[in-house]
């Protein structure tokens, strides 16, 4: 599972919600089963995206598929974020 946390200004929910639909698609092409997305509720404005692949393998071949408007529209998602590092990907294997 990866997820990616993103912190999102308010002013920018609409449009960060609409960029990442239109990159959500592009998680299940490449290869991921699963994708959601959540919001929290004790702190409104962090957004988690979950997708689910079958392989650490697939993870990184995942990385050497991604075309050049899906990197286009990842950039756009990412700068919604307002963290100072950016969006914070975490890897997480099932047991």
């Amino acid at each position: 599972m990866v997820t990616v946390t993103y912190r999102i200004s308010p002013e920018d929910r609409a449009a960060f919600l609409a960029a990442l639909q239109a990159f959500a698609p592009q998680r299940l092409r490449d290869g991921a089963n699963q994708w959601h997305l959540h919001e929290s509720v004790e702190e409104p404005g962090i957004w988690v995206e979950t997708f689910f692949l079958p392989s650490w393998a697939e993870h990184l071949a995942q990385h050497e598929r991604l075309s050049r408007s899906d990197a286009d529209l990842q950039a756009k998602v990412k700068a919604f974020d307002r963290s100072p590092t950016g969006p914070e990907v975490r890897h997480f294997f099932k047991f």
